[in-house]
């Protein structure tokens, strides 16, 4: 039982955020519909066929909802953090940062550079572009609810009928 749980619990997790990444929906579905074995076709084409071979088409325990999307703002205490500590974070000789404290290191998405009132923007000319850019993916905003999950075990992959185990340890991000 807690298998199955599992396993409709990554379903729902990895249709969901397939679902919210698609630019532009490919499939007749609304939300509030129920996509079940019955009318599982309603989905291919949002579905990377990849993943609906695996955990669509093959799943006669599919139970589905489909919720409308939302947007995910940036929490202001972290855009808050982002402007109060603007300006400060460096890199060392060796790519390191260097008085980083909170917020985004390197201001350069939009809400950010508009929130710091653009006065040190990270910018493609920059010769250190990509390692800051590599330290804001670091210290990105992280949705407050889940996206940096703590220290975990285990997971549980469905192959074909078939259950496969991964093991893994570590901070997802």
């Amino acid at each position: 039982m807690a298998t199955r749980i599992a396993r409709l619990a990554a379903l729902a997790l990895c249709f969901t955020a397939t679902f919210l990444c698609s630019a532009s929906p490919r499939a007749d579905v609304q939300a509030g519909d129920v996509i079940t074995a019955a009318n599982k076709e309603k989905v291919r084409g949002l579905v990377p066929e990849e993943f609906y071979t695996y955990a669509i088409e093959d799943f006669p325990d599919l139970d589905m909802k489909i919720v409308a999307t939302e947007d995910f703002p940036v929490h202001p205490k972290y855009v808050e953090a982002t402007v109060r500590f603007a300006c400060q974070a460096t890199l060392d000789t060796s790519g390191r940062l260097v008085n980083y404290n909170a917020g985004q290191p390197f201001p350069f998405s939009e809400w950010a550079k508009e929130a710091t009132g653009h006065k040190c923007d990270l910018s493609a000319d920059d010769p250190q572009f990509a390692l800051k850019l590599a330290w804001d993916v670091n210290f990105r905003w992280q949705g407050g609810s889940g996206f940096n999950l703590p220290h975990w075990g285990f997971g549980n992959m469905r192959n074909k009928g078939r259950e496969t185990w991964r093991i893994s340890q570590g901070e997802y991000r």
